[in-house]
Parts: C-alpha cells; sequence; structure tokens
C-alpha cells in the first residue's frame, strides 16, 4: 500500500515522496499518479533489472539511496505539474506507468527517455554528480510527452526543438517546485561547479546559439543525430 515517506535527495535537501511497504520494508513504488511511478537501480550496468532501491523504516537518508529519491521525488513533480497545470495524465496522457532507473553504467555523465524508460547516471564524481536534478528529470519526462505527440525526428533542427521543450519544461518544473533555486541554466545543479550544461537566459555562454543562424549556430550538415547533448 502506499504510504509517505521522507527522504534526503541529492540536490533538493529532505522531501515527501511516496512509497509503498512491502515485505516488512519499503520500496520506490507507487501507485496513487496514473498506474504509478517507480524507480529501480540499474546497479551501474546498461539493463534494467528490476532491482528495488528498499528502505526499512521509510526514512531514506542512506547515501546509496540518494539518487533513487532524487529521482522518484522528480518523477513525482514532473508528473503533478503537467497533471495539475496542463491537464496531462502521465507522459502518454494515459496515465502510462513512470519507470526510471538510477546507477545506470559506470560514471555515466548523462540522462535519457528511450522506448518509455528512463535512465539516469551517476555522473563521474568528479565534475559531475548524479545527473538527475529536478530540471533533467522534468527535462527527460518531457522528452517522454514529445515522442508521444509531435514525434520529432531527433536529429538536425527538429531534434534542437526537440531539446529545447525539454530544457523550457525543465525549468518550469523547477521554478514550480524549487522556486528559491530555480534559474534558466540547465542541470547546474549535477555540475559541481555549477556551470551547468545550456543556459537560457544567455544560450553564447555555453557555446549555443541564441538566434537562428547566429554565433554557434551548427550547420546541418555537421549534425549527427544528436543534435545536443542529451543532459
Amino acid at each position: 500500500s502506499d504510504e509517505n515517506g521522507q527522504c534526503e535527495t541529492h540536490y533538493n535537501g529532505s522531501q515527501t515522496i511516496t512509497t509503498d511497504s512491502y515485505n516488512g520494508g519499503y520500496r520506490l513504488r507507487e501507485s496513487g499518479r496514473g498506474d504509478g511511478v517507480e524507480t529501480y537501480s540499474a546497479l551501474n550496468l546498461s539493463i534494467f533489472p528490476i532491482a528495488d532501491i528498499i528502505d526499512d523504516d521509510n526514512n531514506w537518508d542512506e547515501p546509496d539511496q540518494l539518487s533513487g529519491c532524487q529521482t522518484h521525488w522528480g518523477m513525482e513533480r514532473s508528473y503533478d505539474y503537467f497533471d495539475e497545470v496542463h491537464g496531462r495524465d502521465s507522459f502518454d496522457g494515459e496515465g502510462v506507468k513512470v519507470m526510471s532507473w538510477v546507477n545506470y553504467k559506470m560514471d555515466y555523465v548523462n540522462a535519457f527517455f528511450y522506448n518509455g524508460i528512463f535512465g539516469f547516471g551517476d555522473g563521474n564524481g568528479n565534475n559531475y554528480g548524479a545527473v538527475n536534478s529536478l530540471d533533467i528529470v522534468a527535462h527527460e519526462f518531457t522528452h517522454g510527452i514529445t515522442a508521444n505527440t509531435a514525434e520529432l525526428i531527433y536529429r538536425y533542427e527538429s531534434g534542437a526543438l526537440n531539446e529545447s521543450f525539454s530544457d523550457i519544461f525543465g525549468a518550469t518544473v523547477d521554478f514550480m517546485f524549487d522556486e528559491d533555486n530555480a534559474d534558466w541554466t540547465m542541470g547546474e545543479d549535477a555540475h559541481l561547479t555549477g556551470f551547468g550544461f545550456r543556459s537560457m537566459s544567455d544560450p553564447n555562454a555555453k557555446n549555443d546559439p541564441d538566434t537562428y543562424d547566429g554565433d554557434y549556430w551548427k550547420p546541418q550538415s555537421g549534425c549527427n543525430a544528436n543534435p545536443y547533448n542529451d543532459y
């Protein structure tokens, strides 16, 4: 059954999450939003095992739980934003289960949406922490929405639009649930120097164009299937 738990996140302090009680403990699963929100560990592999992250008293404060808690909380907030503000039930609009994996690969500095699931790396511990700050989680959730609506081909200008929509909504969710710390930089919490990956207030500062065909514009012939680093 669903229960309220208290978790220590990587980037947002102590937050309330919804978990379920199971076999004398608790796991990062809940059934109250659509078909559910579930968060697992990939065990530093490049596969997606059903490896639950477990806690015995629903106070999630162990170091190896932080990444799961951060992602689970971020997915719940992303779900709530689109539900409350846009009336959209999960990323497919029909309440599909939100399944996320943290601890993806080793030293993986990226996050992704692929084939209906979400993956988040732990960073490299050097200049990148876990790549699952609230704006990044919401960014990936938005990729799920785009895949179920606009179906923008992920290359060239359509791919850049795909990324930009995710950046915009990532920041929007950040402002809704972490207003005091939110800004228009993408992923600054996960970047241990605070530099961030992209800036919507000053794109040129991150070597991105701020106008069509402006400085740092990448000609179509120079793009590949990944128009920007997908964080």
